[in-house]
């Protein structure tokens, strides 16, 4: 509108009033026209936010996770006989804070496995009727493929619990692992594995 200053917030006209004010009051960084085209986070941005979500993960609780050792694994060289030392690990994660608030989340790492892979994916929510035409339409879901390397202070109470008791269960080379790890997802997140380059519309 002529004779009108933009707000520097205001870099897509998209974007409500109410949800500038918000972005105002909330002190966040000033995006100004002449940079919307380039990156809008810097490599502190993204370490800080790494840092924040680790700090919400809590500890991996035992009684949502399943180990296993795949099958020839007491066979292997330099491994003592009855080891009970695990070969693969799946848990449920949770995060404590309003963004992730409820979202089942589950990893899964191991030997021996189908493919060479530490993933998280998460699946997000679709959106609701979607139509072409006046017609309801499917499409491939919504998946974030994040790459992970371990926490300690996420994994090591998990760890002690399974030192302290109980025996790996078996599964066979070339698997995603050990059965009861479906019924842990179905039982505690009402759905499935998700396999990035297994899914529809995904490539591997």
């Amino acid at each position: 509108m002529a004779g009108s200053t933009a707000s520097p917030y205001e870099v897509n006209d998209c974007i409500p009033s109410a949800t500038i004010k918000v972005i105002q009051r909330r002190g966040a960084r000033r995006v100004h026209p002449q940079r919307a085209s380039g990156p809008l986070f810097d490599a502190p941005d993204i370490r800080d936010a790494k840092t924040r979500l680790l700090r919400a993960v809590r500890p991996l609780d035992p009684s949502a996770a399943v180990r296993g050792q795949y099958e020839g694994y007491l066979g292997a060289d330099e491994v003592a006989p009855g080891s009970r030392r695990e070969t693969y690990a799946a848990a449920r994660v949770t995060i404590d804070n309003w963004r992730w608030q409820g979202t089942p989340i589950f990893l899964r790492a191991g030997k021996a496995l189908r493919r060479s892979v530490t993933e998280a994916v998460i699946r997000l929510k679709d959106a609701p009727h979607l139509q072409l035409d006046g017609r309801p339409v499917s499409c491939s879901p919504t998946l974030l493929v994040i790459r992970i390397q371990r926490s300690w202070a996420i994994v090591d109470p998990l760890l002690r619990s399974w030192e302290r008791e109980g025996s790996p269960l078996a599964y066979a080379r070339g698997s995603w692992g050990p059965g009861k790890a479906d019924s842990l997802v179905a039982a505690r997140g009402g759905g499935h594995w998700i396999t990035s380059g297994e899914e529809p519309g995904m490539d591997s």
